[in-house]
């Protein structure tokens, strides 16, 4: 392409380039978004060097966004050229296979393009600026296109870090507010589970003082002795669940445990309804060593859960079995599955699952934070499935003897 530009001085055109550059830069500093940025940007360019289209492209993640800019007279056409043109570049430049083969700053006699790859500390490569000259570029437009890709650069940088910031500062303010707020309804819980037990207690001491009759007394005094053991067993919980949330490790004393015998004791605690509503799979003895107390609470709790959230019309099983090295316990129950978004939180500290809030079922949040924390303390491992058609089963596996570890 002939150049039909008159000749200015090099000193002439390289001042002229710094005056632009400088207009530039204040542009820059007031920057918004590219949207509104670029075509202001570009036009000073064309007021420096003879360009006629720039194609900014940039990847955030896996999307690629182009913004263009063209002078007036460019014909539509041309402009879809320009831009496939662009994507070339940029693809050329993100390749592995070509990206040494790319040299930004390099021009190549006869050809009117300046291609220059967007970098910046925090993003070594995230874009690309092309500018497609009205006719051949020298090395001065070269540098000034360096220039404005580097001011570009920072711009972007500066907004996109920005913005990331923003936003991690409102997910922050939003996840404190949804933690005060199950912290709320841990309180109000505890407050009522606690008001009920020492209730019970209050009204059953007031009955024992009233009367004379030694049976009542006995019965009073056993009701009595049941709601200190659940406060007992409250206060219990929340101090293991306040160790596991701060990363200490569980105070367990191992001892030898029949864990078939464990299962039926339990399963016996919990069902006094007339109904047989849990079903125990799996006869044989097993042998290991555990803390009695801990399996025996991670157990009650699944099993407990299951009771409360599962279908009423469908039976609990629990079943038992083993390996060489470990044992592995089962609790299935039918009814409205856990979403599998809830899946993940489901083991942190006050977290309730949609279902379960739905369900009107009062909770604490930190049922399933103790199983994980007193399972994995055993060296072993909890996991859930669930769905519709299969329903929910939480599974423990525990090894039968890690008093070494």
């Amino acid at each position: 392409m002939v150049n039909t530009q008159t000749e200015v001085p090099i000193e002439q055109k390289t001042y002229h380039q710094l005056e632009i550059l400088y207009d530039i830069s204040k542009v820059i500093a007031s920057f918004e978004t590219l949207e509104k940025t670029f075509p202001i940007l570009m036009a000073l360019a064309a007021k420096a060097i003879p360009i006629q289209t720039s194609i900014l492209t940039e990847g955030r993640g896996a999307t690629t966004t182009t913004t263009i800019w063209q002078n007036k007279d460019v014909p539509q056409e041309h402009i879809k050229e320009a831009v496939t043109m662009g994507n070339q570049f940029y693809t050329q430049l993100t390749d592995p296979t070509y990206r040494l083969n790319l040299k930004a700053n390099q021009i190549v006699p006869g050809v009117n393009f300046i291609a220059l790859p967007l970098v910046s500390y925090l993003r070594p490569t995230f874009g690309m600026l092309v500018m497609e000259g009205k006719e051949k570029l020298d090395e001065g437009d070269l540098a000034f296109a360096d220039a404005i890709t580097n001011l570009i650069s920072i711009a972007l940088d500066r907004y996109y870090t920005a913005n990331d910031l923003k936003k991690l500062k409102e997910e922050s303010i939003l996840d404190l507010e949804e933690e005060r707020d199950q912290r709320e309804v841990f309180v109000t819980t505890l407050t009522h589970d606690l008001r009920n037990s020492l209730g019970s207690v209050k009204m059953n001491a007031g009955m024992i003082y009233k009367t004379n009759n030694p049976e009542t007394c006995k019965l009073m005094s056993k009701k009595i002795i049941g709601s200190i053991e659940r406060v007992d067993h409250m206060i219990e919980n929340l101090l293991d669940a306040n160790r596991i949330k701060a990363g200490e490790k569980l105070p367990l004393k191992f001892e030898e445990i029949d864990l078939q015998e464990m299962l039926k004791s339990v399963i016996e605690d919990l069902t006094d309804l007339p109904e047989d509503r849990i079903e125990l799979k799996g006869n044989q003895k097993i042998y290991g060593y555990w803390s009695r107390d801990g399996i025996r609470r991670a157990i009650d709790n699944l099993i407990s859960n299951a009771l409360k959230y599962g279908a009423t019309n469908h039976p609990i099983l629990v079943s038992l079995s083993q390996t060489n090295q470990n044992v592995q316990i089962a609790i299935h129950n039918e009814g409205p599955p856990i979403a599998a978004e809830d899946i993940a939180n489901l083991f942190q500290m006050h977290q309730r699952t949609k279902s379960a809030l739905a369900s009107g079922v009062r909770g604490w949040g930190i049922g399933l934070t103790l199983v994980r924390g007193m399972v994995e303390a055993h060296g072993g491992s909890v996991q859930v499935e669930s769905s519709k058609e299969l329903g929910t089963t939480f599974t423990m596996v525990l090894p039968k003897d890690n008093r070494s570890n």
